[in-house]
């Protein structure tokens, strides 16, 4: 492996060390707050437009398997509010060295798209999605403790009116684990696909043994819906047994033949679009209309 290939001084410095192994090679590093110095944790990485892809643990640090990678690929760090890191894999140097990201502010543009003046709550209330649970799931056993920036999620259709989001549900059918960490992300859609986050901030939410629903209240959040978006869960985290096969099963929601499932396997994989039966997920919301004169 060339160890000649120096990464230019412009550019901000990824911490990784190579080293071979049986399965491929292997990518290690960790994450920084590049004004604080303090460890990101759950930052998605991977191989752009490829199922490469892992999160950082809490203490920032990571480990991915690039065996399959080009030297012409793209790997990306990104996470919302901060600024996405972007590196050729051909142009990484080996070595320990520290990936740090910069925080990302919001043009005052970005910020009325969340939190509009313009709109104003009209009282009445709706629940988009799939509300009902099925006896057909989708699942796993035997997973990690970690995930691997996988998503999976429904469209959201708004029929051209106004909402203001109150909060998020989805449905489980089977799980075996202690507790699990959700991450949750609302996406426009760009064509028909999940394109650029609608959020300013991470959602995360934590569920137990034995809850079926599981929720997540955002009105705080003041997140107003105008078009249509695919809402995505993911799981971040998970506590177990080691005396458990750690089974995990969502509900398939009632209605799934009007409707898709979006999915990508890991961090910064492609979306696709899959005929599958979508998940049980909702948003309850407020309906609202324009202010007299926008104020």
């Amino acid at each position: 492996m060339r160890t000649d290939l120096l990464l230019p001084l412009v550019l901000p410095i990824l911490a990784l060390t190579f080293t071979s192994a049986a399965q491929g090679q292997i990518l290690r590093g960790a994450v920084a707050d590049a004004g604080s110095g303090e460890p990101l944790a759950y930052v998605h990485i991977g191989v752009l437009n490829k199922n490469m892809g892992v999160i950082s643990r809490e203490d920032g640090a990571f480990e991915l398997d690039l065996s399959g990678a080009l030297p012409s690929d793209t790997l990306v760090f990104s996470m919302i509010g901060y600024y996405s890191r972007k590196f050729s894999i051909g142009g990484l140097a080996a070595g320990p060295l520290q990936v740090e990201m910069k925080v990302r502010g919001y043009s005052l543009t970005e910020v009325t798209v969340r939190d509009s003046p313009l709109f104003r709550p009209t009282g009445r209330t709706a629940r988009l999605g799939r509300t009902k649970p099925t006896r057909t799931t989708t699942g796993s056993t035997g997973t990690g403790q970690y995930g691997l920036g996988g998503e999976w999620g429904i469209r959201i259709f708004t029929d051209g009116k106004i909402y203001r989001l109150k909060d998020i549900r989805f449905h489980h059918r089977w799980n075996s684990l202690d507790s699990i960490l959700y991450r949750i992300n609302i996406y426009e859609l760009e064509g028909e696909l999940p394109g650029t986050t609608l959020l300013s901030r991470e959602l995360f939410v934590k569920c137990y043994n034995g809850d079926k629903w599981v929720g997540k209240e955002v009105e705080e959040e003041r997140i107003y819906l105008h078009q249509d978006v695919v809402v995505s869960i993911e799981i971040v985290q998970r506590w177990y047994s080691d005396k458990t096969n750690n089974s995990l099963f969502y509900s398939h929601g009632r209605g799934y033949a009007q409707s898709k499932t979006y999915h990508r396997a890991s961090s910064q994989d492609q979306w696709q679009v899959w005929d599958n039966p979508p998940l049980t997920l909702y948003l309850d919301v407020e309906e609202c209309e324009p202010r007299p004169g926008g104020r």
